[in-house]
């Protein structure tokens, strides 16, 4: 019903891939920074808890992305592969087609989210709020081309049946 990733991964796929696992990296070093001079050293650092809250954000919505690419999102397919493969190709498609709609909803709600946040700074590293919100906008665009890439997979599948 949806991707299984297969086909060699693009470029953008593979920066996702890239940026993800760094920003994995910048979670857990921010996190380990913060307990170590709270804990250890005792003097917290203002900006390391904002820095790793944002690097998760970032992270789940890219990785998401990833994870959508693959095949890899969370599905119940248990009734779904009881159809026959004509039955299966269309349900997978409604599912890309309200999956898109969803993502075109929360990209265009987001915009005015990301032009009220910008003049607002952070309190931890003084960044504009945007940057908190963007993985929202950012996540919703690269998820949305995934699924519309497999959405045009599955009609073609469905042509052909």
């Amino acid at each position: 019903m949806t991707g299984n990733g297969s086909g060699p991964k693009g470029p953008i796929t593979r920066g996702l891939e890239v940026i993800s696992g760094l920003l994995m990296i910048l979670v857990a070093g921010c996190v380990t920074l913060q307990v170590f001079m709270r804990y250890v050293a005792n003097a917290p650092l203002d900006w390391s808890e904002e820095v790793a809250r944002i690097g998760l954000v970032y992270m789940t919505f890219l990785a998401g992305a990833v994870a959508v690419r693959n095949g890899r999102n969370l599905r119940i397919d248990v009734l779904v592969e009881k159809l026959p493969r004509r039955g299966r190709l269309g349900v997978g498609l409604a599912v890309h087609v309200m999956g898109l709609v969803f993502l075109v909803v929360v990209f265009w709600r987001s915009l005015p989210v990301l032009q009220v946040s910008w003049g607002t700074p952070l309190t931890g590293t003084g960044w504009p709020t945007t940057v908190f919100y963007l993985p929202v906008t950012l996540g919703a665009l690269a998820i949305g081309a995934y699924i519309l890439r497999e959405a045009w997979r599955v009609l073609r599948a469905l042509r052909h049946e």
